[in-house]
């Protein structure tokens, strides 16, 4: 064989392996990164490969060994520590992931990803090279809107660390709008309106999940931004649990559902065509997969994937031992920080106020319908209470999870399991108040969004959210 055949058939498997980890295929993705670097063990493509499909099922520990794998057989170049950054991050092994940033940078000064990453994990307490560096990129007219977008949020970030928050929320709204999101207010009003006029209480009574024998479930859910990440890592210190962190699932059965229904209804009128050994069937599926994902044994599964406040109905159907905690903060603190958040993916409302604003009154809407029909038992844990008696409130996540008080549950901090989310750096801390009333910072700037929330009928209190939270 050729070097120019073995060269394009290397060539063609990576493209390959890349095509799949686009389409979500990650095991076979995984299979076949793993081929190509055991059997070209002294190239980097198959090791790199390998580490970011890793990385995609957040087997973070894994990547970083892939990574290294890279590193030793071609030497580091900017991508692999910009990926080593990102898998030690989400280990919360944050100086570590500081450096990979600052050598990514070093080797490609202009590479604006690399800049929004960095920015994202580190608390700037002054100006320097890195703030400059932005600054003098963002003069440059030849950056993309994509590019500009990650320079103006990593800008915001640190100039909200450093407390000038005019500057800051100018940086945040150029970013905002180089975003170019689209999000369609009518269209979420009716996918809200379609689950209330289809999910009341008898439809929720008959199609409840017949009793059986499995695992039980915890779903966190929210608002993104709402204390979610933070409540699952506290739930997750417990020795009994596995935290699973955002998992697409219960989206795509939803999507599932049209694919079984005769009529090829959208859901949720899709429900009404799916029997219950269907609905049994898919719920298992679920079960064994977040059961799969588990890393040791554990009694309680948790789910962080906030908009599954969405799915509380479909919940019904499809699992008989589930409970949900209902993560709640003030309207303008979550507003305000799904603003300053560039997304990886999803969440497209979130990059215009008036979109947030239209999108939390429904989220809100939708969750005041569940608790006057939902069988499933909802707590709701509210952030600034959490804030004010850690203790207290955490031995009740605890409790109705349906387990024994534990005192590293306290020390959620210490907690080493994998966080791919956009508070990873913050649950790596003690828990602390300076998110609460962060809104206040940007007061001047808000009018618009607290005329629009309360439009929609959020009710806007200018005192800390006091609404109970052991509510069930």
């Amino acid at each position: 064989m050729t070097q120019t055949t073995d060269t394009f058939r290397l060539t063609e498997a990576v493209a390959k392996g890349k095509q799949l980890r686009e389409s979500g295929q990650y095991d076979a993705a995984e299979s076949l990164f793993r081929q190509i670097a055991e059997q070209l063990p002294n190239r980097r493509v198959g090791w790199l490969g390998l580490g970011q499909v890793l990385l995609d099922q957040l087997k973070a520990a894994d990547a970083v060994i892939a990574f290294e794998h890279a590193m030793k057989v071609q030497g580091p170049t900017a991508e692999l520590h910009h990926a080593m950054a990102s898998a030690k991050s989400f280990l919360g092994r944050l100086l570590e992931a500081e450096a990979h940033y600052a050598e990514a940078l070093a080797l490609k000064p202009r590479h604006a990803d690399f800049f929004h990453n960095y920015a994202r994990i580190k608390k700037f307490t002054e100006v320097d090279g890195v703030h400059r560096s932005i600054e003098e990129l963002l003069e440059d007219p030849t950056y993309s809107e994509q590019e500009r977008c990650h320079l103006h949020f990593a800008a915001g970030k640190i100039y909200d660390d450093f407390g000038a928050f005019d500057q800051a929320f100018e940086h945040f709204l150029a970013g905002n709008e180089a975003k170019e999101a689209s999000f369609d207010q009518d269209h979420w009003r009716g996918l809200v309106d379609s689950s209330i006029q289809f999910f009341d209480f008898a439809t929720l009574k008959r199609i409840r999940s017949p009793p059986r024998p499995t695992a039980d479930l915890v779903f966190i859910v929210g608002m993104p931004r709402s204390g979610t990440t933070l409540v699952e890592q506290i739930v997750s210190s417990h020795s009994d649990v596995f935290g699973a962190g955002e998992l697409p699932d219960l989206n795509v059965i939803s999507g599932e559902l049209t694919k079984h229904s005769p009529s090829e209804l959208r859901f949720p009128y899709s429900v009404n065509d799916v029997d219950e050994t269907t609905f049994i069937g898919l719920g298992n599926f679920y079960l064994q997969r977040i059961q799969e994902l588990a890393t040791g044994p554990a009694k309680v599964f948790c789910d962080k994937s906030p908009n599954n406040f969405f799915f509380i109905g479909l919940m019904h159907a499809l699992f008989p031992n589930v409970r949900v905690i209902h993560c709640r903060r003030h309207p303008m603190d979550t507003s305000l920080s799904c603003y300053v958040t560039n997304f990886k993916k999803g969440q497209e409302y979130s990059y215009d106020l008036d979109d947030i604003a239209v999108y939390y009154g429904q989220y809100d809407r939708l969750m005041r319908y569940w608790d006057e029909v939902s069988t499933i038992p909802i707590m709701h844990v509210d952030y600034e209470k959490l804030v004010e008696d850690q203790e207290g409130v955490s031995r009740k996540l605890i409790e109705f999870s349906g387990l024994d008080w534990q005192q590293e549950c306290l020390s959620f901090q210490r907690n080493q399991r994998v966080v791919a989310t956009a508070s990873n750096w913050q649950v790596r801390q003690p828990l602390y108040r300076g998110s609460v009333g962060r809104w206040r910072n940007y007061a001047r700037h808000l009018g618009p969004l607290c005329d629009s929330l309360l439009q929609q009928g959020v009710p806007v209190s200018f005192e800390n959210n006091t609404q109970d939270s052991t509510g069930t």
